[in-house]
């Protein structure tokens, strides 16, 4: 799970894993290494939770919330997350809103 994520967010930076490894004062090789299942320190995972503003629970799997409370930078968010956080608000509002009331459904056609 921590790979996943791990590999998940590092190409969402658009960044390689050695060149974070670099970033961070990491050895070479020391983010492939948990490849093969072995779980980082808790300070690395604090590290680059930081590094890549996601939460620890995030990066270990105990949450599937990528972000961290109300920390998001949209601007650090590529065009195809702001659409899903767009879609996923609008959906959110319509299920506890009054539709009737705010109309969102002439919004969305």
């Amino acid at each position: 799970m921590f790979y996943n994520r791990l590999n998940t967010l590092v190409k969402m930076s658009g960044k390689s894993m050695n060149y974070i490894e670099k970033e961070l004062n990491y050895p070479r090789n020391s983010l492939n290494n948990y490849k093969n299942c072995r779980m980082p320190s808790a300070i690395r995972v604090f590290e680059l939770a930081q590094y890549f503003g996601v939460s620890p629970e995030y990066m270990i799997g105990l949450s599937a919330t990528q972000f961290r409370g109300n920390d998001i930078n949209f601007s650090e968010l590529s065009t195809e997350n702001k659409i899903q956080m767009y879609k996923s608000s609008v959906k959110w509002m319509m299920k506890e809103a009054h539709p009737e009331k705010y109309r969102i459904d002439l919004l969305l056609n």
